[in-house]
Protein backbone atom coordinates (compact mmCIF):
# COMPACT_ATOMS: atom_id res chain seq x y z
CA UNK A 1 0.00 0.00 0.00
CA UNK A 2 0.79 3.38 -0.38
CA UNK A 3 -0.20 7.03 0.50
CA UNK A 4 -2.31 7.26 -2.64
CA UNK A 5 -4.33 4.38 -1.36
CA UNK A 6 -4.75 5.14 2.49
CA UNK A 7 -5.88 8.88 1.70
CA UNK A 8 -9.31 8.72 2.03
CA UNK A 9 -9.65 12.22 -0.18
CA UNK A 10 -9.05 10.55 -3.26
CA UNK A 11 -11.97 8.12 -3.40
CA UNK A 12 -14.51 9.70 -4.90
CA UNK A 13 -17.90 8.04 -6.14
CA UNK A 14 -18.21 8.01 -10.21
CA UNK A 15 -20.72 10.41 -10.19
CA UNK A 16 -18.55 12.79 -8.43
CA UNK A 17 -15.61 12.03 -10.92
CA UNK A 18 -18.17 12.52 -13.72
CA UNK A 19 -18.95 15.82 -12.11
CA UNK A 20 -15.15 17.13 -11.38
CA UNK A 21 -13.59 16.41 -14.44
CA UNK A 22 -16.03 17.08 -17.77
CA UNK A 23 -13.72 15.16 -20.41
CA UNK A 24 -15.27 11.76 -18.85
CA UNK A 25 -19.19 11.17 -19.24
CA UNK A 26 -21.31 8.95 -16.50
CA UNK A 27 -21.88 6.38 -19.16
CA UNK A 28 -17.95 6.09 -19.92
CA UNK A 29 -16.68 5.84 -16.36
CA UNK A 30 -19.65 2.82 -15.84
CA UNK A 31 -18.99 1.07 -18.87
CA UNK A 32 -14.96 1.06 -17.65
CA UNK A 33 -16.02 -0.01 -13.95
CA UNK A 34 -18.19 -3.08 -15.03
CA UNK A 35 -15.82 -4.10 -17.65
CA UNK A 36 -12.65 -3.24 -14.78
CA UNK A 37 -11.47 -7.24 -14.81
CA UNK A 38 -10.82 -6.86 -18.84
CA UNK A 39 -8.31 -3.81 -17.96
CA UNK A 40 -5.20 -4.40 -16.64
CA UNK A 41 -4.84 -2.69 -13.31
CA UNK A 42 -7.99 -0.56 -13.27
CA UNK A 43 -9.51 -2.90 -10.67
CA UNK A 44 -6.83 -1.35 -8.31
CA UNK A 45 -8.61 1.69 -8.51
CA UNK A 46 -12.19 0.72 -8.04
CA UNK A 47 -13.78 -0.33 -4.71
CA UNK A 48 -17.35 -1.02 -3.52
CA UNK A 49 -18.46 0.20 0.34
CA UNK A 50 -22.04 -1.29 1.20
CA UNK A 51 -23.55 -0.76 -2.08
CA UNK A 52 -21.52 2.43 -3.11
CA UNK A 53 -19.08 1.82 -5.81
CA UNK A 54 -15.10 4.98 -4.88
CA UNK A 55 -12.83 5.32 -7.47
CA UNK A 56 -9.55 6.61 -6.56
CA UNK A 57 -8.80 9.74 -8.44
CA UNK A 58 -4.71 9.30 -7.74
CA UNK A 59 -4.01 5.68 -8.69
CA UNK A 60 -7.33 6.23 -11.71
CA UNK A 61 -4.68 8.68 -13.59
CA UNK A 62 -2.00 6.46 -12.79
CA UNK A 63 -3.93 3.43 -14.54
CA UNK A 64 -4.74 6.53 -17.45
CA UNK A 65 -1.18 7.35 -17.79
CA UNK A 66 -0.23 3.70 -18.13
CA UNK A 67 1.98 3.05 -14.80
CA UNK A 68 -0.59 0.40 -13.39
CA UNK A 69 -1.16 -1.37 -16.17
CA UNK A 70 0.05 -4.90 -14.92
CA UNK A 71 1.38 -3.87 -12.02
CA UNK A 72 -1.28 -5.72 -9.84
CA UNK A 73 -3.45 -8.85 -9.83
CA UNK A 74 -6.50 -8.39 -8.39
CA UNK A 75 -7.80 -8.83 -4.91
CA UNK A 76 -10.02 -11.27 -5.32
Amino acid sequence: MNESDLDLQHWVTINELAARYKQFTLPQLKHLVWKRKEHPGLEKCYRIVGKKGYINTKLFAMWMSGELVGEWTSDK
